[in-house]
């Protein structure tokens, strides 16, 4: 792969991760307001290195299905759009080297999304209180999700197209 392809790479890498949060912790943030939490009272801390929109105790006992649910499947979904509506439809038009890295990224931050978004609204508890551990079950998971992530994307952008446009 050309070097001068990495910078992009990696910028277009931390910028997904930085776009992820934002739409993940926003998705809570609005689900918050929609169950009646006053905008006031919601205020974003961080566990580590992990962002997190916190609601008042007295808010613990209400149903928040909602606000568990929404971050994760919000970010998922949204970049599964950007997925096929840009990536896939680039490789289809143009197959490249670029098109397909590009859309690996966005096709894993998607399901990485897609599978916290399970985890922390079926196993709230779970997730949240093993959320600064690297070594937790639901991040075995996760890390099992990845790797699958990767063999669909390179199946849906078989590298043979590439060699082909060469």
């Amino acid at each position: 792969m050309n070097r001068k392809l990495w910078l992009p790479l990696i910028a277009y890498f931390f910028g997904a991760l930085i776009i992820m949060t934002v739409i993940h912790e926003g998705a809570h943030a609005i689900s918050a307001l929609i169950l009646g939490v006053p905008v006031s009272e919601i205020t974003i801390r961080s566990y580590g290195i992990n962002p997190a929109v916190v609601i008042p105790e007295r808010f613990i006992n209400s149903n928040l299905t909602l606000y568990y649910w929404s971050g994760g499947i919000t970010a998922g979904v949204s970049f599964l759009a950007v997925y096929f509506l840009v990536w896939f439809r680039k490789f289809q038009r143009t197959p490249s080297i670029s098109n397909s890295m590009l859309g690996l990224i966005t096709f894993v931050v998607a399901t990485v999304q897609l599978a916290q978004g399970y985890f922390e609204g079926r196993f709230h508890h779970a997730y949240i209180v093993s959320s600064g551990s690297m070594f937790n079950p639901l991040n075995n998971i996760i890390y099992i999700i990845v790797i699958a992530s990767i063999f669909i994307h390179f199946s849906l952008f078989p590298m043979s197209k590439i060699k082909e446009n060469n």
